[in-house]
């Protein structure tokens, strides 16, 4: 179970890198800068996906697409904001292992155990399974997809 529970998340991380290479891609696009290293350095020296999206919003909206380029990407942003939510689930919330639940659902992530705002009982929790982890890593596949299919026509 555990095995399966951590290769899934594995799974889902290494789709959401991918994501993040295309927000970044659409910002290169978006600035046309000629040094495009300088660029992507001082990109990946801002750490949150939020402030990132923010960055990328901002240098679309005020770069030379078109308008249909500039409306798909504010679409785009808004799937990938509320994706990094679940993103952020994996990578803040607690490993939790519990033998007494049934089968595939013995390994689960929940809220920070050690955080005292989290007073909820464990019954009461949000939990996610590896049927979670699964979905996840497809909603992230079909979004890095989508997000080809926009950044693959437009000039570089």
């Amino acid at each position: 179970m555990e095995d399966e529970f951590y290769r899934l998340m594995g799974q889902a991380l290494e789709r959401w890198q991918y994501v993040e290479a295309d927000v970044v891609r659409t910002y290169s696009i978006a600035v046309k800068s000629r040094n495009t290293n300088a660029l992507i350095a001082s990109f990946h020296k801002v750490v949150s996906i939020t402030s990132k999206l923010d960055m990328v919003d901002e240098a679309v909206r005020f770069s030379d697409l078109d308008d249909t380029a500039k409306s798909r990407w504010k679409t785009l942003s808004n799937r990938i904001r509320k994706a990094s939510r679940k993103r952020n689930y994996l990578v803040h919330w607690t490993i939790t292992t519990n033998t007494m639940h049934v089968a595939g659902e013995q390994v689960f992530i929940t809220a920070n155990v050690f955080n005292p705002a989290n007073n909820k009982s464990w019954s009461e929790r949000e939990k996610f399974y590896s049927r979670d982890l699964r979905s996840w890593a497809a909603e992230w596949n079909s979004l890095h997809n989508d997000l080809r299919l926009y950044l693959d026509p437009l000039p570089t």
